[in-house]
């Protein structure tokens, strides 16, 4: 079975916030810290820049 996805849709009408894809990874935890200002993956997350916000 796959991984799950998520996609930040609140930001999207933000014309300055980026739309991304994230996913869990290997291990099925999102470590990614979304508080965070300029979201980078945490542990083994993956995330992919679907469009920039800039």
């Amino acid at each position: 079975m796959g991984s799950p996805y998520a996609v930040n849709i609140r930001a999207m009408t933000d014309e300055g916030a980026d739309t991304l894809v994230l996913s869990a990874g290997p291990n099925g935890v999102v470590e990614s810290d979304f508080a965070k200002d300029g979201l980078h993956a945490g542990g083994d997350d993956i995330v992919a820049v679907v469009a920039s916000g800039s």
